[in-house]
């Protein structure tokens, strides 16, 4: 029978807590390795669990599993000291060592890796997409066809210009006479023919989107039969007292008012060229970038089937729109003196009757 003291038997009780305590830290320890790997003592870290089953590897002193003889002092490169690894998202035992060969040998998976064919190339697009840019374009294409044509028309107005009126004042006694000395008939034709292109360039300028072009096109229409009545008379005032001018200044009123509206009229006519042009022409360059694009796409060999096609609908479909950017174009671009419509437009684009004032319209001369 086995006696124990009391100091003995408070060794044995002091060991078997170590070991407990122990055993109880490599359970904590060995949760945190990864799968693949178990806690070791005697380098205080998770080692790979299965090193010494793979051929020519080992645990080294620091708990790495090497190669052959990789990292001794006594290194031979004649060993197979090439560590293959496992890679980094390897479930089953991340970055593990699972063969060891010579430094100049491929690992197993490199191997592999090399004897196996090459993916085959993606698969092109065998569509294509230049037709689908047609109706778009042709779209584009007709609203600035339109919008040429609506300058086209507006740079082919005659300005209207209100004509200057010669008149001379009589008097005798207290009676005043006040007339006109121009020719009655060609000064009646000269107020005709302003009133005849203020209602031409009334119809083309309707056209545009706003119609603000338009304004004072009626009163100058209203204000004409005041005015051709006055002239066609030849006499405005007829032997009446200085107290009685009303007639004098009703047709004085009504011929500045028309003169001013015809004025604000060829200032609107002449804003609409010079405002216009510039975005038609900004808008033309946009659209036949946008025509070099789709032609860009047809030396595609998804497109080759199609290329005569689809070059021959975007000719006919940008056949208006260039043809009037061309006319518009030719008539900047033109030297003075050439033929065709460069010197109207010309002199549309350089005129100043934006600059201010109504011009001069009535002269006094001596009565005969």
């Amino acid at each position: 029978m086995v006696r124990f003291g009391v100091r003995g038997l408070g060794s044995v009780a002091f060991g078997l807590s170590v070991l407990v305590l122990g055993a109880s830290a490599d359970v904590e320890a060995q949760r945190s390795c990864r799968p693949g790997y178990s806690w070791s003592r005697r380098v205080v870290a998770c080692v790979q669990t299965n090193c010494a089953q793979v051929q020519h590897a080992h645990e080294a002193y620091a708990g790495a599993c090497v190669c052959g003889s990789s990292g001794s002092i006594r290194e031979n490169p004649n060993d197979p000291n090439k560590e293959c690894s496992r890679p980094s998202d390897f479930a089953a035992c991340p970055n593990c060592v699972y063969a060891c060969v010579h430094n100049n040998q491929a690992c197993p998976h490199e191997a592999a890796a090399a004897r196996r064919p090459p993916p085959p190339p993606a698969a092109s697009n065998t569509v294509c997409r230049a037709a689908e840019a047609l109706p778009a374009i042709q779209t584009q294409a007709n609203a600035l066809a339109t919008t040429g044509e609506r300058l086209r028309r507006v740079t082919q107005l005659q300005l209207p210009e209100f004509p200057e009126l010669n008149y001379c004042v009589e008097s005798s006694g207290r009676s005043i006479s006040v007339r006109i000395t121009n020719d009655s008939g060609g000064l009646a034709n000269s107020v005709l023919n302003v009133v005849r292109n203020v209602e031409t360039a009334g119809g083309v300028l309707s056209a545009f989107e706003d119609g603000s072009a338009a304004t004072g096109i009626s009163a100058i229409q209203s204000l004409s039969v005041t005015v051709l009545g006055g002239i066609r008379s030849r006499i405005i005032q007829h032997n009446t007292t200085s107290r009685g001018n009303d007639p004098t200044l009703e047709f004085i009123t009504s011929a500045t008012q028309m003169a001013r509206n015809v004025q604000n009229l060829r200032k609107r006519i002449v804003c609409t060229v010079k405002q216009g042009l510039p975005a038609f022409y900004r808008d033309m360059a946009a659209l036949e970038a946008r025509v070099r694009a789709v032609e860009a796409q047809l030396a595609t060999p998804s497109c080759a089937p199609r290329a005569a096609a689809i070059r021959t609908a975007l000719a006919r479909v940008m056949s208006r729109a260039r043809r009037i950017h061309r006319w518009h174009a030719e008539g900047i671009v033109r030297p003075p003196g050439a033929s065709g419509g460069w010197v109207l437009r010309r002199t549309w684009l350089d005129s100043r009757v934006d600059a201010g004032a109504v011009p001069r319209i009535f002269n006094e001369t001596t009565c005969n």
